[in-house]
């Protein structure tokens, strides 16, 4: 997070939380303490606590971040290595799989989508109609 995004979530954070003391401060304070921390990923997680909470700090921005990224990755399901990937060259390997877990946990890669065959579904449902009176 840059200065600037830092200053910026701080106003949002402020409007959110207008009970809660900011200062001309408070921004350079939590642009070091959430500089790891991607500005996008902030604003959602200082919405998520607003929502359940009428203050907010870093510490927990920070942790409903992780909580956040790491719900991405869980709910992504299985990755395939692509095909040119030597499965022996572990540096490579490793390498591959942060920059996919990255992107997944920042939100860039989506889950494909299972596509099921079309199906002719008039058996179906001749089978399950209601009999004539």
């Amino acid at each position: 997070m840059t200065p600037t995004e830092a200053a910026l979530l701080c106003a949002y954070a402020e409007q959110c939380c207008p009970q809660q003391k900011f200062n001309e401060y408070t921004g350079d304070a939590w642009g070091d303490l959430l500089a790891e921390i991607r500005y996008t990923d902030a604003k959602e997680a200082v919405i998520a606590i607003t929502r359940r909470s009428p203050w907010i700090s870093p510490a927990e921005i920070i942790a409903e971040v992780r909580k956040m990224r790491a719900k991405r990755i869980d709910e992504y399901g299985p990755v395939t290595p692509p095909a040119d990937l030597d499965p022996d060259d572990t540096v490579a390997y490793v390498a591959w799989w942060r920059d996919v877990q990255r992107q997944i946990a920042d939100g860039d890669m989506k889950p494909k989508v299972l596509e099921l065959p079309k199906r002719d579904m008039t058996q179906i449902e001749n089978t399950f109609r209601r009999p004539p009176r």
